[in-house]
Parts: structure tokens; sequence; C-alpha cells
């Protein structure tokens, strides 16, 4: 089996601790972007070069390892609001995963995990907070069953009409947009909470949308990415159908999470 080393993984091991020394890697099969190229590289004050230094301070053999840039998981949903947030940030960084998108959290669940990332040894993270839907519509339930103490699936299906009565967490977990003036009404406010980035929810464009347990109407959702860009923000739309791809693509967002869809099946 071939070893994979990302290569920032490298001063994780020798850098991060006397960051003024110099390095040889020699050996190494490194990823070039098409292919892998046998080779050696340099590290002086932290910058990786093909012209040896003129002191080497250790030399490092990477013979049987194949290198490779350090992942980023666009994605996460893994780190805030997790307890055990500390364990998963070390199998990033020993998976090589040095870069996490997280696409809706709540305040303190931001909060914890930003104690823990953007430093010299963990991974580096942007987080969007609170997703934004319409009345209702995903991820209300992920976050307001929790603040009101209900966290086993069947207890939450059971008692649902007590928790679509409650809005703890609005504004925080979530935002609620069901019409284009609330997107300017609100924007502040969300603005207040310092996103790096924005997360909407597309999941039944073919319907219209605005649906509880479904997601934003496509005006409102239109509304949501103008203003984002206005406010220099990337924004990312969860979808499930193609109708939902069709309709992220067309008001123009950055990105696409979720696909092929939490249905699909597999096939086609």
């Amino acid at each position: 089996m071939k070893k994979i080393l990302p290569a920032l993984l490298v001063f994780v091991f020798f850098g991060s601790a006397l960051p003024a020394q110099s390095y040889e890697f020699k050996n190494g099969n490194w990823y070039n972007g098409e292919g892998f190229n046998k080779g050696t590289w340099y590290v002086t004050n932290g910058v990786f070069s093909k012209k040896a230094p003129a002191r080497i301070d250790s030399v490092i053999d990477l013979e049987g390892y194949w290198v490779v840039p350090p992942m980023g998981d666009a994605h996460c949903s893994s780190v805030a609001d997790n307890p055990s947030a500390a364990n998963t940030l070390k199998m990033y960084l020993e998976e090589g995963t040095f870069y996490l998108q997280i696409l809706s959290n709540t305040l303190e669940g931001r909060q914890k995990a930003q104690e823990l990332l953007n430093k010299p040894n963990t991974p580096d993270a942007v987080f969007a907070n609170g997703g934004i839907t319409c009345t209702l519509g995903y991820p209300f339930s992920k976050y307001e069953a929790p603040a009101q103490g209900i966290r086993n699936p069947q207890a939450i299906a059971e008692r649902y009409d007590f928790i679509r009565e409650q809005r703890t967490m609005l504004g925080d977990g979530y935002w609620f947009f069901d019409k284009k003036d609330e997107v300017k009404k609100n924007w502040n406010k969300v603005m207040e909470h310092k996103p790096d980035l924005i997360s909407i929810y597309l999941l039944d464009s073919q319907n219209g949308g605005g649906k509880e347990g479904k997601g934003l109407d496509p005006d409102v959702a239109k509304a949501v990415v103008k203003k984002a860009h206005r406010s220099g923000l990337r924004v990312y739309a969860h979808v499930e159908t193609a109708d939902d791809l069709r309709l992220a693509v067309k008001i123009g967002v950055d990105g696409i999470a979720n696909l092929p869809g939490c249905d699909w099946d597999g096939s086609g």
C-alpha cells in the first residue's frame, strides 16, 4: 500500500517546534497536479523550495512515501456543536485534512470549536453560522430539538408538535426568510455574527420551495445570494434534486453541498 504524506504535515512534525530550522526531504514522490515526480525538496523558515539552503539541519528520507497537498473538507459537520471535537480534529490532521468549511453551526458551537482551530498545529476553519431557510425548513429541527433537550430521533418525532412551536435557536442555528423584504430587514443581524460565508437550503425547487422541512423560495434564495455577494461573502447551497442544482447555478451560488442528494440510491 502506498503511504500518503500531505506536504504540509511536514511542518506539523518537523517545523512547528523549530521554525528556523532548514530541512531536506529526499526520495519522496511529489504530486505535481497531474502525477507524481520523485525528487528532493527543502524547507527553510516554513517555505518549500527546490533550491538547497546554505545549511541543512536535518535530512528526512521519504522513500516509499507519496507526498500530496493538504486536503480540505468543504462540508464539515463534525466539529462545531460536537463534544468530541478535539478527537475529530486530531483525526483530520492525521489524515492530512488541514482546511475545514463548516456550513452550519450554532454560535456557542463556533465559539468552542474556535478555541481548538486556526493554530499552527490544528486545522484552519471558516464558519457559515446559522443556515438560512424558510419557516420550519431544514435545519430547524436539527438545532431546535437539542435546544429543548430532545436528541433521540424517536423522541423528536413524537414531540415534533411541541418542537415546531419553539424558536430558541432562531437567529442562531437557523434563520427563517420567507419573503424578499425579510432578507433586507434581517441582514444586519446576520452580519453581526460575523459569518465567513453563507449557507442556504434549496430542498424543494421543483415545487417552489418555502415549505416545512424543505428550503427557501427561489426568489428569496436569489435575494440572499445578492445580499451576501454585496457583503463580500461566498454562498453555498444545500441541494437534493437536479432542480435544486439548476436553481443554485441560476442564482449564482459559489458552491454546492449534499450532491448527489440525501435520497440518491446510487443508480443513474
